[in-house]
């Protein structure tokens, strides 16, 4: 009996044994991994995790965006190299040279954001040739036939144009703003009806229209000779 008791015993404490012995081997294979029995258990979810993130910093990208816009900073309406944000209204050559939007040839019309804008402040360098003729189209639409009524443009053109450089077009005239074979700048607030543009700094005009357009895209003309653009930027008025 005795003996039979022992090997009972024997039997019992070998399997405890080889428990101890298996448990000790899961957590030393754990700490090679440098991972603990609940960081495996959660593995399974890992994939989840990984997919979810760049999802979350989109959204809050997103939202940070927006923030940007309703609180009025700086928004670069050009980048320098290719037109995006931007689309054609007729077959002219517009295009990318020298860090500048360029046209000089083809159809008459507008180049216009493909985003919309109502109160805004909107800076722009241009750099136009003696003679020619274009202008900022502001608050317009895509193709415009009265611009008196449809939209505020902003005129570049020649002293002799009965709307010269710095004149909104069938609105308000701006006389001795002249031609210059340098760059040149425009400021622009277009708020509540209201269009005030500053050339080179020094304010010209400021318009108020007794019924005020809804906002729309900005667009850049090509009517007559070689013009450029560049340094495009816009602050957001609205909210």
């Amino acid at each position: 009996m005795a003996g039979l008791i022992y090997q009972v015993r024997a039997r019992t404490l070998s399997r405890k044994t080889q428990g101890i012995r298996k448990k000790q081997k899961k957590t030393k294979t754990s700490a090679e991994t440098g991972q603990t029995p609940a960081d495996l258990r959660k593995l399974p979810h890992a994939g989840k995790i990984l997919i979810m993130k760049p999802l979350l910093h989109f959204f809050l990208g997103g939202l940070f965006s927006l923030a940007a816009l309703a609180q009025g900073d700086w928004i670069e309406l050009f980048d320098g190299r290719t037109l995006e944000g931007w689309e054609r209204q007729t077959q002219a050559n517009w295009r990318v040279a020298d860090g500048a939007i360029t046209v000089d040839d083809g159809e008459k019309g507008l180049l216009v954001t493909t985003r919309q804008w109502t109160d805004y402040e909107l800076e722009i360098s241009f750099l136009a040739e003696k003679g020619a003729k274009s202008g900022v189209f502001l608050s317009t639409k895509k193709t415009v036939t009265d611009p008196a009524t449809e939209c505020y443009e902003l005129n570049i053109a020649p002293d002799s144009n009965p709307f010269p450089t710095g004149s909104l077009v069938g609105r308000f005239k701006v006389a001795d703003a002249g031609e210059s074979p340098e760059w040149r700048s425009f400021r622009v607030r277009v708020e509540s009806g209201t269009v005030t543009v500053w050339l080179d700094g020094r304010q010209i005009a400021e318009y108020k229209d007794r019924k005020p357009l809804p906002g729309g895209p900005i667009g850049l003309q090509f009517n007559e000779g070689k013009v450029q653009f560049r340094n495009i930027r816009l602050r957001n008025l609205g909210l």
